[in-house]
């Protein structure tokens, strides 16, 4: 096997990384959209890595990493991720460590663009692909929003409203797929303007993509990826504002401007949107719920910087700890409870900057912008080098990566499989652009006959054996979430013993699945069996702690007469939600059924002072 063709193998694996992942989508479930993502992305991080390595030991693998590279690549991206996993010591929630494992195979997948993606054939190979697979998600979204229906078997419905829930492509949800679009999108445009192809043809298939992309964008409905599109762009033109006079003469940017401007206009005139867009801008009001509701999450999201303010509350524990925090926010501003039919189980804090400082500390929330600072360094780099194309990789990199950074002021794009990866792999791809090519022709390090045959089959033994056995660990969480869909299907049918032994099965093949647990105690609490149900109950909480789960053992309690330990469980339930009617219920009931007058009039007291009664 020739030196080219060893070197291939591991490119292969990574250009497939931003193509499947984003693709790769079921008809199940919410979670069924995220977790065989994950495992997907973990599969082929660990394959690629897997190939490079071995590839190394056989043919020698170009050294890319000097010693400056180092500084400002290695350094920065592994403190950050071993920071991060430090503070997987101090973490709340067991589901922690699933969290992490999202961002070690992000950063991994960052780190191998820039070992494999080593001159300009490979960066367009890798462009090329990434924008195919957002081609095929905006087509996808846009065919949703005037009637596919795929969620359930696809079909096409028509005669319906036009709804931005209807736009969720591959992604399972409108914003997610936004925030995945507005990343990739700068590449589509310096494409369409042939700084990126020297290929005719393609350079047509990026302006299709762009306007693509674009329309499927606007119909999502998402402000804040809206916002980081624009200032993209306008990056961009401040970047090539040295170059504006020679494209105005030749007249393609007026052309292809043009040519955007009237495919957008009437594609939005044929689907009857400019009124909600106008609608949409009109929602960033001060009283809007919407604001309002970021508003709240913010204000919560800071007391937690306030109490662990340089190490912060652990990595992937914000929504463990989140409902805690959220019911003494509630005790002093009782005002914000309305916003609690949607903000009560917050998994995040629609705020990337105060996310990663409530759960690292301010020192992890400095390491990151290190990694950013490092990566927009390499634009200045290149800006002194005459080699158009790669400026153009690095800008459009940039300018994506500018963009996901403006929309994670207000959503939570790095915690999600699809955007998190074209973040990080745009890292990688500013920093890859930025350094010298590779000639894949010279022989590097150890000769083809340097090491003994039965070296070669131990190590590749010892290789295919050890990413096996990563592969197997992610794939877990995946049939964990079959098992849980199978034992949704029993309860809901009223098969509970069933339910019960699908979610112990689901539970053999992950333990970090709370929705397991939970419908196992459920299930239990039907058939009576309120001890079990409790434990059952527990051992979720421990991995989520979640209002409901209060109040399920409450009733729990209730139920096998242990009155004091129910009303505690209910009380507890009404601290971290304070509109929770249920709960209050019953422990009025269990109040008055003992004669306690006191604490009675208490309970009703906060329940008028949260606007219940």
């Amino acid at each position: 096997m020739s030196n080219r063709t060893l070197h291939s193998i591991p490119l292969c694996f990574l250009v497939s990384v931003p193509v499947l992942v984003p693709l790769f989508f079921t008809w199940w479930t919410y979670e069924s959209f995220y977790v065989p993502k994950l495992f997907l992305l973990e599969a082929l991080v660990v394959v690629t890595m897997t190939a490079l390595l071995l590839s190394s030991f056989f043919k020698g693998f170009p050294a890319r990493l000097s010693p400056p590279d180092l500084r400002a690549v290695l350094f920065p991206l592994a403190g950050f991720l071993v920071w991060c996993g430090l503070s997987l010591i101090q973490a709340y929630s067991l589901n922690s460590i699933q969290g992490y494992l999202l961002l070690v195979a992000q950063v991994c997948a960052a780190l191998l663009t820039v070992l494999i993606i080593c001159n300009d054939i490979r960066r367009i190979f890798l462009v090329r692909a990434a924008l195919i697979a957002a081609f095929i998600s905006s087509s996808i979204g846009i065919a949703q929003y005037f009637g596919l229906n795929y969620e359930h078997g696809i079909e096409w419905v028509w005669g319906r409203s036009l709804e931005k829930l209807d736009i969720y492509s591959t992604s399972g949800n409108p914003n997610f797929l936004a925030a995945y679009l507005i990343g990739l999108l700068p590449l589509a445009l310096l494409g369409s303007l042939g700084r990126l192809d020297e290929v005719k043809g393609w350079r047509w298939f990026y302006g299709i993509a762009a306007a693509a992309m674009t329309l499927c964008l606007i119909y999502t409905r998402t402000k804040g990826a809206w916002i980081g599109a624009c200032l993209a762009v306008a990056y961009l033109l401040w970047l090539y504002r040295a170059n504006a006079h020679s494209y105005l003469k030749q007249g393609r940017i007026i052309a292809v401007s043009v040519a955007a401007v009237i495919v957008l206009i009437s594609g939005l005139y044929l689907s009857g949107s400019i009124e909600w867009i106008i609608t949409e801008l009109q929602s960033l009001q001060a009283g809007n719920v919407t604001i309002r509701g970021r508003l709240f999450l913010w204000q919560v999201t800071l007391s937690m910087i306030a109490d662990h303010p340089l190490t912060g509350i652990g990595w992937g524990s914000y929504r463990a700890w989140f409902q805690e925090y959220q019911g003494r926010f509630m005790d002093t501003h009782p005002d914000y409870v309305s916003l609690l039919t949607t903000q009560g189980s917050a998994e995040s804090s629609h705020n990337e900057y105060l996310e990663i400082a409530a759960e690292t500390g301010l020192i992890g929330l400095s390491l990151f912008l290190l990694v950013i600072f490092f990566a927009f360094r390499q634009v200045n780099r290149v800006k002194r080098r005459e080699d158009a194309r790669r400026q153009a990789v690095v800008y459009a990199s940039a300018a994506g990566v500018l963009a996901i950074l403006v929309h994670s002021m207000f959503v939570f794009p790095l915690h999600l499989v699809d955007a998190g990866m074209i973040f990080w792999m745009l890292i990688g791809l500013i920093h890859a652009a930025a350094m010298p090519d590779v000639d894949y022709s010279a022989k590097r390090l150890p000769a083809p006959g340097s090491r003994s045959k039965a070296m070669k089959v131990g190590v590749s033994l010892a290789a295919a054996s050890l990413a096996g056995l990563l592969i197997f660990a992610a794939f877990r969480p995946v049939m964990a979430s079959i098992y849980h869909k199978e034992a949704w299907a029993a309860m809901a049918g009223g098969n509970f013993f069933d339910a019960i032994r699908l979610a112990e099965g689901g539970m053999k093949w992950s333990s970090l699945n709370d929705e397991l647990y939970l419908l196992s105690g459920a299930a239990k609490y039907q058939l009576g069996m309120y001890r079990a149900s409790i434990d059952d109950y527990n051992k979720a909480y421990l991995i989520y702690p979640d209002y409901m789960i209060l109040f399920n053992v409450g009733l729990s309690y209730k139920r096998m007469g242990m009155l004091n330990e129910a009303a505690d469980s209910f009380k507890r339930a009404v601290y971290v939600r304070p509109n929770l009617k249920e709960a209050y219920g019953e422990l009025l009931d269990i109040l008055r059924s003992t004669g306690n007058k006191v604490e009675e009039e208490s309970v009703m007291a906060r329940m008028r002072k949260m606007g219940i009664l």
